[in-house]
């Protein structure tokens, strides 16, 4: 996923009936998520062909937290119905920004794996895995955020 690709060809929150809108932009970060834990099951693979025991805890604890952040984001906000009126400005602003920060992080946890050769016995190693599971808390906490901005809009029966 590269910088600014969740909007390209998006007019905005406001441009669209809310319900819409969210799930649009909801659906292109799964998809970027999606993207990592692919790479992420591509480093697995070779990690336990090498035997690497350890790597691949590691490797699965990052495949663990990516699927519960997918799973998560694939069931919240569905069946969710908005008010009429327009978003307000600055929670769309707020959604926005929040937007592009998870964006951030999935890209850079993209480049974290595509740096790695899962097989390299690069002492550093550990610490891009740790790394990746701080990515992906901060991920998860972000998506926690964008969800409130939202549930601000929703109309309860």
């Amino acid at each position: 996923m590269t910088t600014a690709t969740v909007h390209h060809d998006f007019k905005g929150y406001g441009a669209y009936q809310l319900s819409i809108s969210e799930k649009m932009i909801r659906q292109r970060l799964i998809e970027g998520l999606k993207d990592l834990a692919d790479k992420n099951e591509t480093c697995l693979i070779k990690a336990r062909s090498q035997g690497r025991e350890k790597l691949v805890s590691q490797i699965l604890s990052v495949k663990k937290l990516i699927g519960r952040i997918i799973e998560e984001s694939e069931t919240s906000q569905s069946g969710a119905v908005y008010r009429l009126e327009r978003i307000q400005p600055s929670d769309e602003e707020a959604a926005t920004d929040t937007d592009r920060d998870i964006e951030k992080l999935i890209s850079e946890s993209g480049g974290i794996i595509n740096a790695l050769t899962c097989s390299e016995t690069d002492m550093h190693l550990a610490d891009r895995f740790v790394d990746m599971i701080a990515k992906m808390n901060e991920i998860e906490k972000l998506l926690h955020k964008r969800q409130k901005i939202f549930k601000r809009m929703q109309v309860y029966a």
